[in-house]
């Protein structure tokens, strides 16, 4: 029998864990996107209904995309919509890493399930409405993280970082 997929959270936080403004990040950085695309490639990405209305191209390619909504009547083409996160592990059973992809909601609701968390830590603060509230970094331990970047347009720093969750 195959195992359930592990659970991945991949996010990207300034210093105060700010990851989000009016649905939308706050910065761009080229190579955040770039890491993002790399993981979450042929895996299955979740994310919450606002999530999915805030991605300039839906559905994101070479992934089956997963909506998680309360509303019964949601419809996302191209996507495979859920009311519960239980009905997640049937979906993909054939993966072996599911990466929850936000927003808020929605890593609250998978966190004390992921197995991994894949950061991208802004080296700044900035104006947002929407934080990782619930994460405590006493639960994980760090298994890489990146020397700090600069990003070539718009000269903010970050990190990557890569964490496991404790046992």
């Amino acid at each position: 029998m195959k195992q359930k997929a592990e659970i991945a959270m991949i996010v990207a936080a300034d210093q105060a864990d700010g990851i989000g403004e009016d649905n939308n990040l706050p910065w761009h950085i080229s190579a955040d996107l770039k890491r993002f695309k790399a993981l979450t490639t042929g895996h299955t990405i979740v994310m919450g209904r606002k999530t999915w209305e805030s991605l300039p191209k839906k559905p994101l390619p070479n992934r089956k995309n997963v909506v998680l909504t309360r509303n019964s009547n949601f419809n996302a083409a191209g996507a495979t919509v859920i009311h519960d996160p239980e009905e997640l592990q049937n979906i993909a059973k054939n993966h072996d890493k599911i990466f929850i992809i936000g927003g808020a909601e929605i890593y609250r609701i998978f966190y004390p399930k992921a197995r991994y968390l894949y950061l991208t830590r802004i080296k700044d603060r900035f104006e947002c409405d929407t934080y990782l509230d619930f994460y405590n970094p006493k639960h994980w331990q760090t298994t890489y993280e990146s020397n700090t970047l600069t990003d070539e347009k718009t000269n903010m720093e970050y990190q990557f970082i890569n964490l496991k969750k404790k046992p």
